[in-house]
C-alpha cells in the first residue's frame, strides 16, 4: 500500500505506526511537502518533520515535480511508477540519516531542502497564496450555481447527485483539456479514459471535490486568503492521493475532501471504461 503523506502526518505517530506495521506499507512525499517543512526556521522544522521517517527510508518515495508531471502523456499503463522521481528517492534513502546527524555531504534532496533551498520553498508557498483569492471566488460561484436539492444532497451524504456530477464532469474535463494543451500535448490524441490517468485530471477532480465540500459544510464566505492558500496546498496533496491508495493526515477536512475526490475519479473512470466497452 502506498499513501501520500502530508506535512501534518510527518510529525504524527500515525505515520510511524503505519510504516512500522508492515514493510509493505509505503509513503509517497510530494515535493511541496518539503517546501512546507521549510516554513519558519527551515533547518529546524525540516529536521523535525523528516526525523520520523529516517528509520524507514526504504519505504519512502519522492514525487517528481508538478511541472514535469503535468507534461507527462496521459495513459493508465505504469501510471504510479511514472510519478516517482527515482533519483530523488534514492538520494533521500541514501542520505537522510546522515544528513539529520549532520554527517555526509550534499548528494541530493535532503541537503538541498534543509540547507540551501529556503528561498525556492518560499517562492512556491507564495505562489499558492497568489491564487487564493481567485480560487475562493470560483468556489463561491460554484456554490451559487447549486440548486436547493443539490445542496441538500451533498450536505447529507458523500454521494454526489447525478445532475451535479454531469456539471462536475464538464468542469473537470474542460480544465484538464486546458492544462493538457498548455503542457504541449495534443488533446485530440488523448481519450477520455487516458485523461483520467493524468495529473491535470487529478488536480481538477480534487479542486471540484473541495468546492463541493465547502458548499456542503459552509464557512467559505469568511475564509481568510491565508487559509485558502493552505486549502490549495491540501488540494495538491489530495490530487496525488487519488493516484495512490489514500492519504495520511491529521486534517479531518482534508480526509473528507480526499474521499469526495476519489468518488469523482471513480465515477468518471467507470463511465469512460463503460463507454470504451471495457466493462
Amino acid at each position: 500500500m502506498r499513501m501520500i503523506a502530508d506535512t501534518s502526518a510527518l510529525r504524527a505517530t500515525l505515520l510511524t505506526d503505519y510504516l512500522a506495521a508492515s514493510k509493505a506499507n509505503e509513503i509517497v512525499v510530494p515535493q511541496l511537502v518539503f517546501c512546507e517543512c521549510l516554513q519558519g526556521d527551515g533547518v529546524v522544522n525540516a529536521r523535525k518533520s523528516l526525523g520520523a521517517i529516517a528509520a524507514y527510508c526504504g519505504q519512502v518515495y519522492v514525487l517528481k515535480s508538478d511541472s514535469h508531471l503535468l507534461s507527462v502523456w496521459p495513459r493508465a499503463e505504469g501510471f504510479q511508477s511514472r510519478l516517482i522521481d527515482a533519483e530523488l528517492t534514492n538520494a533521500l534513502r541514501e542520505n537522510l540519516q546522515l544528513n539529520l546527524a549532520e554527517q555526509g555531504y550534499d548528494r541530493g534532496i535532503v541537503d538541498r531542502m534543509i540547507r540551501h533551498d529556503e528561498t525556492g520553498a518560499k517562492y512556491v508557498l507564495q505562489f499558492y497564496s497568489s491564487l487564493a483569492g481567485r480560487a475562493k471566488d470560483q468556489m463561491l460561484d460554484f456554490r451559487s450555481s447549486l440548486s436547493a436539492s443539490e445542496l441538500k444532497a451533498i450536505r447529507s451524504t458523500d454521494v454526489i447527485p447525478h445532475s451535479l456530477m454531469g456539471r462536475i464532469e464538464r468542469m473537470v474535463m474542460s480544465t484538464t483539456a486546458h492544462s493538457t494543451k498548455a503542457a504541449g500535448i495534443d488533446v485530440r490524441q488523448v481519450s477520455y479514459l487516458d485523461a483520467v490517468y493524468s495529473v491535470a485530471f487529478r488536480f481538477s477532480a480534487a479542486a471540484s471535490a473541495a468546492a463541493v465540500d465547502w458548499a456542503a459544510s459552509g464557512g467559505l464566505d469568511d475564509r481568510a486568503e491565508s487559509s485558502m492558500a493552505n486549502d490549495l496546498r491540501d488540494i495538491h496533496h489530495i490530487a496525488y492521493a487519488t493516484c495512490f491508495d489514500g492519504i495520511l493526515s491529521r486534517d479531518q477536512r482534508l480526509q473528507r475532501v480526499e474521499r469526495r475526490a476519489r468518488y469523482i475519479v471513480a465515477k468518471l473512470e467507470e463511465r469512460y471504461l463503460r463507454d470504451s466497452g471495457l466493462v
